[in-house]
């Protein structure tokens, strides 16, 4: 009889637990990219030293060193429609959908900006 009790018990513990635990939230795959290339002037071939670089859906700003070049590591969720633009005083901005990078950065880019 003590095993019966034992048991209902133990039964009742393990029927409560499950019957709360819910589904887990499916989170959006993450991926990592690094994108990285240079920055010049559309009308001379001049590096860019300074050319903010940002991206309109993640909160991190870059900026292009004193030799023009530039380094990224992004990372992207699957679903969303990126852009990265590319800015600076007297200059044109230029920006770059995600997708026109093929999905999967792997070369240097080469970005001119046209001065105003």
């Amino acid at each position: 009889m003590m095993w019966c009790k034992n048991f209902f018990s133990l039964a009742l513990i393990f029927t409560t637990f499950f019957a709360f635990a819910g589904d887990k939230p499916v989170k959006d795959k993450v991926k990592s990219f690094v994108i990285s290339g240079i920055i010049s002037d559309a009308n001379n071939n001049e590096l860019l030293v300074g050319v903010k670089i940002s991206c309109n859906n993640c909160e991190k700003v870059f900026y292009s060193d004193l030799d023009g070049y530039f380094y990224i590591n992004l990372e992207v969720v699957d679903s969303e429609n990126m852009k990265i633009e590319f800015s600076q005083i007297g200059y044109d901005a230029k920006s770059i959908d995600f997708k026109e990078l093929g999905g999967s950065p792997s070369n240097n880019i080469y970005i001119d900006l046209k001065s105003k």
